[in-house]
């Protein structure tokens, strides 16, 4: 039977190799004064355009964010659920059947979700958190006023996406030609995709953008990924891209790609590395900004909060199976190393 991974922190990996561990990472968002705790009960949505198994991290986060300010599930504090298993068509039906069980806050866990839900309703006050620009999307008013009645955290994947191929290619320098993995049917992941373009015009690196419209189309997007002949791979995550999670870690290693991925999840589960906000400082804060609405904080009060806690995690196992070296100013900067 499989051992389970061993983790380091990153400190502790730096000091077993002699070296002194920099913090390289830093919020710049001042923090809030707590709300008291709660008094009395409340019902929360909860939308998710993905599958129930995928963002459990992410509903434990909230609801330890939610508990840790006196709202405790099953006490004072009731949590409808939709899932939209990746159809994201049923996204505005779903928000609807939120707003019927006169829900007092509902959350949204992407810009997807959260546009169905601005859709649904301007009397419930909205949370979201956007993988995606919430102003360019046309969410929000603005950061510092958001205006009606949505307000969340915003998690900068666009901004962070160049950052990726950069740390890939810091790993791998042989990987001039680099596949992307992405849901080309929606706006905000071209947009992540261009800004790979971008980067990847600086680096002199290949893309080869490879579009994923619907679950059946993936295998023949993966074939003709293999066709392509690729020497890198990155994945834009997405409910679609999500649900084959399995398939995608699988395809890396099956085929000696070194790979990059957003989410720390994908480094445990078995990826060379991952580069994105910390997931669970996304939820908690999100949690936060639920407290504030229901002890009688306005969304359109509320600034969008973007990311302040970055996880940068490296599996040192798939690092051995392709022969690289992870070199030292990157492993200076991971927060976890896996190995």
């Amino acid at each position: 039977m499989a051992t389970a991974p061993h983790r380091l922190t990153r400190r502790q990996f730096v000091q077993d190799a002699g070296v002194v561990a920099l913090g390289l990472f830093a919020g710049c968002q001042p923090p809030w004064s707590r709300p008291p705790p709660a008094a009395r009960s409340a019902t929360l949505g909860f939308l998710v355009p993905g599958n129930a198994p995928g963002p459990k991290v992410r509903i434990d986060a909230f609801r330890q964010g939610l508990a840790e300010q006196g709202y405790v599930e099953g006490q004072n504090l009731a949590i409808e659920f939709r899932f939209a298993a990746g159809q994201l068509e049923q996204l505005p039906t779903l928000a609807a059947e939120l707003v019927d069980e006169r829900v007092d806050v509902l959350f949204a866990s992407s810009a997807a979700a959260a546009k169905a839900a601005k859709a649904a309703t301007t009397r419930v006050p909205l949370v979201m958190v956007a993988d995606g620009d919430p102003v360019g999307l046309g969410l929000v008013a603005s950061f510092a006023h958001p205006g009606g009645n949505l307000t969340g955290v915003s998690n900068m994947a666009t901004e962070l996406s160049g950052k990726r191929l950069q740390l890939l290619t810091e790993v791998a320098p042989q990987a001039r030609r680099v596949a992307v993995l992405w849901n080309s049917t929606r706006a905000d992941m071209a947009a992540r995709v261009q800004e790979i373009r971008t980067a990847a015009q600086v680096s002199d690196v290949t893309l080869l953008p490879l579009g994923v419209e619907r679950p059946e189309a993936f295998e023949p997007v993966l074939r003709a990924a293999e066709e392509a002949r690729p020497d890198g791979l990155m994945a834009v995550l997405d409910p679609l891209t999500e649900q084959h999670q399995r398939r995608i870690l699988d395809f890396a290693a099956a085929h000696g790609l070194p790979a990059i991925y957003e989410e720390r999840e994908w480094a445990v589960a078995g990826g060379l590395m991952a580069y994105g906000p910390s997931i669970r400082d996304q939820y908690r804060r999100a949690a936060d900004y639920v407290v504030r609405i229901l002890h009688g904080a306005q969304p359109a009060e509320l600034p969008i909060a973007q990311a302040m806690t970055f996880d940068f995690a490296i599996n040192l196992n798939p690092a051995q199976a392709l022969g690289l070296t992870i070199p030292q100013h990157v492993l200076l900067q991971a927060t976890e190393i896996i190995q």
